[in-house]
Protein backbone atom coordinates (compact mmCIF):
# COMPACT_ATOMS: atom_id res chain seq x y z
CA UNK A 1 0.00 0.00 0.00
CA UNK A 2 -0.05 7.14 1.31
CA UNK A 3 -1.17 12.13 2.52
CA UNK A 4 2.09 14.09 2.75
CA UNK A 5 2.98 14.45 -1.03
CA UNK A 6 -0.99 14.07 -2.12
CA UNK A 7 -1.64 17.00 -0.44
CA UNK A 8 -0.16 18.74 -3.40
CA UNK A 9 -1.86 20.47 -6.18
CA UNK A 10 -1.57 18.25 -9.23
CA UNK A 11 -3.74 19.74 -12.62
CA UNK A 12 -1.69 22.06 -14.97
CA UNK A 13 -2.83 25.62 -13.35
CA UNK A 14 -1.93 28.74 -14.82
CA UNK A 15 1.38 31.09 -14.26
CA UNK A 16 -0.44 32.81 -11.59
CA UNK A 17 -1.81 29.63 -9.72
CA UNK A 18 0.88 27.64 -10.13
CA UNK A 19 2.84 30.42 -7.59
CA UNK A 20 0.31 30.15 -5.00
CA UNK A 21 -0.05 26.81 -4.85
CA UNK A 22 3.87 26.05 -4.55
CA UNK A 23 3.74 28.41 -1.77
CA UNK A 24 1.08 25.92 -0.36
CA UNK A 25 3.22 23.46 -0.78
CA UNK A 26 5.95 25.16 1.37
CA UNK A 27 4.05 26.01 3.88
CA UNK A 28 2.22 22.33 4.18
CA UNK A 29 5.72 20.42 4.31
CA UNK A 30 6.17 22.90 7.57
CA UNK A 31 3.37 21.32 8.70
CA UNK A 32 3.90 17.80 7.85
CA UNK A 33 6.99 18.12 9.70
CA UNK A 34 5.28 19.21 12.38
CA UNK A 35 2.76 16.41 13.03
CA UNK A 36 2.60 13.78 15.85
CA UNK A 37 3.85 10.37 14.78
CA UNK A 38 0.78 8.76 14.75
CA UNK A 39 -0.69 10.89 11.35
CA UNK A 40 3.01 11.03 9.78
CA UNK A 41 3.51 7.45 9.95
CA UNK A 42 0.00 7.05 8.36
CA UNK A 43 0.49 9.95 5.82
CA UNK A 44 3.72 8.40 4.78
CA UNK A 45 1.84 4.56 5.10
CA UNK A 46 -0.50 5.61 2.55
CA UNK A 47 1.30 7.27 -0.21
CA UNK A 48 3.25 4.29 -1.23
CA UNK A 49 3.63 1.62 0.99
CA UNK A 50 2.24 0.08 0.83
CA UNK A 51 0.40 0.57 -2.20
CA UNK A 52 1.87 -2.93 -3.29
CA UNK A 53 -0.29 -4.36 -5.03
CA UNK A 54 -1.25 -1.09 -6.86
CA UNK A 55 1.14 -2.35 -10.12
CA UNK A 56 -0.47 -5.89 -10.43
CA UNK A 57 -3.87 -6.76 -12.03
CA UNK A 58 -5.89 -10.06 -12.32
CA UNK A 59 -3.63 -13.13 -13.42
CA UNK A 60 -6.73 -13.96 -15.72
CA UNK A 61 -7.34 -9.95 -17.46
CA UNK A 62 -10.86 -9.31 -18.05
CA UNK A 63 -11.35 -7.40 -21.24
CA UNK A 64 -10.77 -3.92 -19.97
CA UNK A 65 -7.86 -5.38 -18.18
CA UNK A 66 -6.27 -5.88 -21.19
CA UNK A 67 -7.48 -2.64 -23.16
CA UNK A 68 -4.63 -0.47 -23.74
CA UNK A 69 -1.00 -2.12 -22.76
CA UNK A 70 1.00 -3.53 -25.14
CA UNK A 71 2.52 -6.83 -22.93
CA UNK A 72 5.30 -9.58 -25.23
CA UNK A 73 2.90 -12.65 -24.56
CA UNK A 74 5.90 -14.94 -24.20
CA UNK A 75 5.40 -17.15 -21.95
CA UNK A 76 4.27 -15.93 -18.33
CA UNK A 77 3.23 -12.10 -18.91
CA UNK A 78 4.53 -9.27 -16.73
CA UNK A 79 1.52 -9.00 -14.75
CA UNK A 80 1.14 -12.52 -14.10
CA UNK A 81 4.87 -12.42 -12.72
CA UNK A 82 4.18 -9.54 -10.74
CA UNK A 83 1.55 -11.16 -9.07
CA UNK A 84 3.53 -14.14 -8.28
CA UNK A 85 6.34 -11.95 -6.90
CA UNK A 86 3.67 -10.17 -4.94
CA UNK A 87 2.31 -12.92 -3.36
CA UNK A 88 5.61 -14.45 -2.53
CA UNK A 89 6.68 -11.07 -0.66
CA UNK A 90 3.15 -11.52 1.12
CA UNK A 91 4.18 -15.08 2.20
CA UNK A 92 7.85 -13.60 3.03
CA UNK A 93 9.55 -15.94 0.66
CA UNK A 94 12.45 -13.10 -0.38
CA UNK A 95 14.17 -15.63 -2.18
CA UNK A 96 11.20 -16.81 -4.14
CA UNK A 97 10.43 -12.93 -4.93
CA UNK A 98 14.03 -12.34 -5.74
CA UNK A 99 13.91 -15.17 -8.49
CA UNK A 100 10.32 -13.95 -10.27
CA UNK A 101 11.81 -10.23 -10.17
CA UNK A 102 15.33 -11.94 -11.57
CA UNK A 103 13.39 -13.53 -14.22
CA UNK A 104 10.69 -10.61 -14.92
CA UNK A 105 13.65 -8.58 -15.92
CA UNK A 106 15.10 -11.37 -17.99
CA UNK A 107 11.73 -11.69 -19.78
CA UNK A 108 10.72 -8.20 -20.38
CA UNK A 109 13.55 -5.84 -20.27
CA UNK A 110 11.57 -3.22 -21.91
CA UNK A 111 8.44 -3.70 -19.49
CA UNK A 112 8.03 -0.66 -16.99
CA UNK A 113 6.40 -3.02 -14.78
CA UNK A 114 9.71 -5.68 -14.30
CA UNK A 115 10.93 -2.47 -12.60
CA UNK A 116 8.14 -2.27 -10.42
CA UNK A 117 8.29 -5.71 -9.17
CA UNK A 118 12.63 -5.29 -8.43
CA UNK A 119 11.33 -1.58 -6.55
CA UNK A 120 8.90 -3.94 -4.56
CA UNK A 121 11.20 -6.62 -3.39
CA UNK A 122 13.88 -3.68 -2.48
CA UNK A 123 11.29 -2.12 -0.78
CA UNK A 124 9.96 -5.20 1.29
CA UNK A 125 13.92 -6.07 1.96
CA UNK A 126 14.01 -2.12 3.17
CA UNK A 127 11.50 -2.45 5.62
CA UNK A 128 12.56 -6.08 7.28
CA UNK A 129 15.85 -5.10 7.28
CA UNK A 130 17.92 -2.15 10.05
CA UNK A 131 18.21 1.10 7.75
CA UNK A 132 21.00 0.74 5.18
CA UNK A 133 21.64 3.13 2.83
CA UNK A 134 23.16 0.22 0.11
CA UNK A 135 19.22 -0.93 0.26
CA UNK A 136 17.66 2.33 -0.10
CA UNK A 137 20.23 2.99 -3.17
CA UNK A 138 19.11 -0.04 -4.57
CA UNK A 139 15.67 0.47 -4.69
CA UNK A 140 15.83 4.60 -5.79
CA UNK A 141 17.66 3.05 -8.78
CA UNK A 142 14.86 0.57 -9.51
CA UNK A 143 12.09 3.13 -9.06
CA UNK A 144 13.40 5.63 -11.27
CA UNK A 145 13.76 3.14 -14.03
CA UNK A 146 10.23 1.69 -14.11
CA UNK A 147 9.03 5.42 -13.79
CA UNK A 148 11.02 6.11 -17.10
CA UNK A 149 10.38 3.05 -18.91
CA UNK A 150 6.69 3.55 -17.58
CA UNK A 151 6.37 6.53 -19.61
CA UNK A 152 8.45 5.51 -22.35
CA UNK A 153 5.63 2.83 -22.70
CA UNK A 154 2.52 5.02 -21.45
CA UNK A 155 1.69 7.99 -22.57
CA UNK A 156 -1.63 8.84 -21.15
CA UNK A 157 -4.60 9.98 -23.51
CA UNK A 158 -8.03 11.65 -22.57
CA UNK A 159 -8.88 7.88 -21.78
CA UNK A 160 -6.69 5.61 -20.41
CA UNK A 161 -7.55 1.99 -19.68
CA UNK A 162 -8.30 1.13 -16.12
CA UNK A 163 -4.95 -1.39 -15.26
CA UNK A 164 -3.00 1.75 -16.80
CA UNK A 165 -4.50 4.20 -14.04
CA UNK A 166 -3.88 1.19 -11.96
CA UNK A 167 0.09 0.78 -12.45
CA UNK A 168 0.02 4.72 -12.27
CA UNK A 169 -0.86 4.95 -8.76
CA UNK A 170 1.05 2.46 -7.42
CA UNK A 171 4.28 3.49 -9.34
CA UNK A 172 4.08 7.31 -8.76
CA UNK A 173 2.40 6.05 -5.20
CA UNK A 174 5.68 4.16 -4.22
CA UNK A 175 7.91 6.45 -5.64
CA UNK A 176 6.89 9.56 -3.88
CA UNK A 177 6.90 7.79 -0.65
CA UNK A 178 10.32 6.73 -0.69
CA UNK A 179 11.24 10.73 -1.40
CA UNK A 180 8.67 11.66 1.76
CA UNK A 181 10.18 9.47 3.88
CA UNK A 182 13.31 10.51 3.23
CA UNK A 183 12.54 14.07 3.96
CA UNK A 184 12.82 14.81 0.66
CA UNK A 185 9.59 17.10 0.06
CA UNK A 186 10.20 19.17 -3.25
CA UNK A 187 11.57 15.96 -4.87
CA UNK A 188 7.86 14.55 -4.84
CA UNK A 189 6.13 17.71 -5.81
CA UNK A 190 6.07 16.65 -9.33
CA UNK A 191 5.31 12.85 -9.15
CA UNK A 192 2.68 14.13 -6.34
CA UNK A 193 0.80 16.27 -8.70
CA UNK A 194 0.22 13.65 -11.30
CA UNK A 195 -0.60 11.08 -8.64
CA UNK A 196 -3.50 13.03 -7.60
CA UNK A 197 -4.24 14.08 -11.05
CA UNK A 198 -4.87 10.35 -12.02
CA UNK A 199 -6.36 9.61 -8.63
CA UNK A 200 -9.42 12.11 -9.43
CA UNK A 201 -8.77 10.36 -13.35
CA UNK A 202 -10.02 7.17 -11.87
CA UNK A 203 -12.90 8.72 -9.20
CA UNK A 204 -16.32 7.07 -10.29
CA UNK A 205 -14.82 4.27 -12.66
CA UNK A 206 -14.12 2.22 -9.45
CA UNK A 207 -17.21 -0.83 -9.92
CA UNK A 208 -14.85 -1.44 -13.36
CA UNK A 209 -11.95 -2.24 -11.62
CA UNK A 210 -12.03 -2.83 -7.68
CA UNK A 211 -8.61 -2.42 -7.02
CA UNK A 212 -9.10 1.59 -7.69
CA UNK A 213 -11.00 1.23 -4.59
CA UNK A 214 -8.07 1.42 -2.80
CA UNK A 215 -6.45 4.24 -4.30
CA UNK A 216 -9.73 6.57 -4.07
CA UNK A 217 -10.34 5.14 -0.32
CA UNK A 218 -6.92 6.56 0.84
CA UNK A 219 -7.28 9.79 -0.75
CA UNK A 220 -10.56 10.27 0.73
CA UNK A 221 -9.56 9.28 4.03
CA UNK A 222 -6.58 10.81 4.38
CA UNK A 223 -7.57 13.92 2.77
CA UNK A 224 -10.59 14.56 5.00
CA UNK A 225 -8.52 12.92 8.58
CA UNK A 226 -5.25 15.99 7.40
CA UNK A 227 -7.85 18.73 6.98
CA UNK A 228 -10.03 17.37 10.31
CA UNK A 229 -6.83 17.23 12.17
CA UNK A 230 -4.64 19.90 10.69
CA UNK A 231 -6.38 23.35 9.97
CA UNK A 232 -3.40 24.67 7.72
CA UNK A 233 -4.38 21.59 5.04
CA UNK A 234 -7.66 23.71 4.28
CA UNK A 235 -5.10 25.53 1.92
CA UNK A 236 -5.55 22.11 -0.08
CA UNK A 237 -9.23 22.77 -0.64
CA UNK A 238 -7.94 25.57 -3.14
CA UNK A 239 -6.90 23.06 -5.71
CA UNK A 240 -8.40 19.67 -4.72
CA UNK A 241 -12.17 17.98 -2.91
CA UNK A 242 -11.48 17.79 0.54
CA UNK A 243 -12.25 13.84 0.96
CA UNK A 244 -15.00 11.89 3.10
CA UNK A 245 -13.64 9.95 5.99
CA UNK A 246 -16.14 7.36 6.13
CA UNK A 247 -16.70 6.99 2.26
CA UNK A 248 -13.03 6.32 2.26
CA UNK A 249 -13.50 3.34 4.98
CA UNK A 250 -16.33 2.14 2.79
CA UNK A 251 -14.10 2.00 -0.59
CA UNK A 252 -11.53 0.63 0.94
CA UNK A 253 -13.95 -2.30 2.40
CA UNK A 254 -15.28 -2.48 -0.91
CA UNK A 255 -11.49 -3.91 -1.96
CA UNK A 256 -11.31 -6.03 0.90
CA UNK A 257 -14.59 -7.71 -0.06
CA UNK A 258 -13.23 -7.92 -3.85
CA UNK A 259 -12.37 -11.57 -3.45
CA UNK A 260 -8.84 -10.85 -5.60
CA UNK A 261 -6.08 -12.00 -3.36
CA UNK A 262 -3.97 -9.23 -3.92
CA UNK A 263 -6.59 -6.25 -3.60
CA UNK A 264 -7.94 -7.53 -0.42
CA UNK A 265 -4.49 -7.84 1.20
CA UNK A 266 -3.60 -4.38 0.15
CA UNK A 267 -7.10 -2.79 1.67
CA UNK A 268 -7.04 -5.52 4.46
CA UNK A 269 -3.50 -3.85 5.91
CA UNK A 270 -4.21 -0.01 4.94
CA UNK A 271 -7.74 -0.24 6.85
CA UNK A 272 -5.69 -2.10 9.88
CA UNK A 273 -3.37 0.28 10.39
CA UNK A 274 -6.14 3.27 10.02
CA UNK A 275 -8.51 1.75 12.49
CA UNK A 276 -5.25 1.15 14.65
CA UNK A 277 -3.68 4.10 14.32
CA UNK A 278 -6.61 6.89 13.39
CA UNK A 279 -9.44 6.01 13.99
CA UNK A 280 -8.61 4.21 17.75
CA UNK A 281 -11.25 1.23 16.96
CA UNK A 282 -9.19 -1.79 17.96
CA UNK A 283 -11.82 -3.99 17.32
CA UNK A 284 -12.24 -2.95 13.78
CA UNK A 285 -7.90 -3.27 13.75
CA UNK A 286 -8.16 -6.68 14.52
CA UNK A 287 -10.77 -7.84 12.62
CA UNK A 288 -8.55 -7.24 9.32
CA UNK A 289 -5.41 -7.71 11.22
CA UNK A 290 -7.16 -11.56 11.92
CA UNK A 291 -7.66 -11.79 7.93
CA UNK A 292 -4.19 -11.16 7.09
CA UNK A 293 -2.44 -13.10 9.66
CA UNK A 294 -4.96 -16.10 8.34
CA UNK A 295 -4.14 -15.43 4.92
CA UNK A 296 -0.15 -15.00 5.60
CA UNK A 297 0.66 -16.27 8.62
CA UNK A 298 4.68 -15.85 7.86
CA UNK A 299 4.20 -12.21 7.65
CA UNK A 300 6.24 -10.65 9.98
CA UNK A 301 4.76 -7.39 9.52
CA UNK A 302 1.46 -8.51 9.54
CA UNK A 303 1.87 -10.25 12.63
CA UNK A 304 3.49 -7.11 14.40
CA UNK A 305 1.15 -4.75 13.95
CA UNK A 306 -1.54 -7.42 15.06
CA UNK A 307 0.39 -7.47 18.57
CA UNK A 308 -0.34 -3.82 18.49
CA UNK A 309 -3.80 -4.24 17.80
CA UNK A 310 -3.52 -6.51 20.72
CA UNK A 311 -1.63 -4.35 23.25
CA UNK A 312 -3.62 -1.84 22.49
CA UNK A 313 -6.76 -3.65 23.21
CA UNK A 314 -5.86 -4.81 26.56
CA UNK A 315 -5.88 -8.35 25.22
CA UNK A 316 -2.68 -9.52 27.65
CA UNK A 317 -2.87 -13.05 27.31
CA UNK A 318 -3.63 -12.74 23.51
CA UNK A 319 -0.98 -10.68 22.77
CA UNK A 320 1.76 -12.52 25.13
CA UNK A 321 0.67 -15.56 22.96
CA UNK A 322 0.97 -13.05 19.60
CA UNK A 323 4.30 -12.32 20.90
CA UNK A 324 5.40 -15.82 21.59
CA UNK A 325 4.38 -16.66 17.87
CA UNK A 326 6.42 -14.06 15.99
CA UNK A 327 9.40 -15.66 18.25
CA UNK A 328 8.84 -18.72 16.92
CA UNK A 329 8.19 -17.57 13.39
CA UNK A 330 10.76 -15.36 13.35
CA UNK A 331 13.66 -18.26 14.38
CA UNK A 332 12.31 -20.94 11.96
CA UNK A 333 11.90 -19.08 8.58
CA UNK A 334 14.78 -20.00 6.73
CA UNK A 335 14.77 -17.80 3.95
CA UNK A 336 15.23 -14.39 6.34
CA UNK A 337 18.94 -13.27 7.34
CA UNK A 338 19.95 -13.20 10.99
CA UNK A 339 20.00 -9.21 10.92
CA UNK A 340 16.12 -9.73 9.77
CA UNK A 341 15.71 -12.18 12.46
CA UNK A 342 17.25 -9.94 15.00
CA UNK A 343 15.37 -6.99 13.75
CA UNK A 344 12.21 -8.50 14.11
CA UNK A 345 12.90 -9.51 17.80
CA UNK A 346 14.23 -6.26 18.84
CA UNK A 347 10.24 -4.99 17.77
CA UNK A 348 8.84 -7.34 19.57
CA UNK A 349 10.19 -6.43 22.84
CA UNK A 350 9.81 -3.01 22.73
Amino acid sequence: MYQQGVFIKTTIFTAGKRNLADGCISKLHHVIRGMDVNMKRIILLIIGGVFLVVDATDVHPSPVAGAGIDIPDNGLVAEQLMELSMVALYDFHFKKADSITGLLIKEHPDHYLSYFARANYYWWVMVTHPPSAQRSEEFSKMIDRARKQFDKQAAFSENPSLPLLFHAIGLYAMSIRYDLSAGNYFRAAAPGRRLVSVIHMAKGREDDFKGLYIATGLYNYLAAAAIQRYPLMHLYRLFYSSGDKMLGLSQLQQAADSGHELWQTEADYFLMRIYLDMEMDVTQSLAHAERLTSRFPGNLIYQYYHLQALKTGGYKQAATEKAEEIRRLTKTNPEIHQDQKGYFISLIDQ
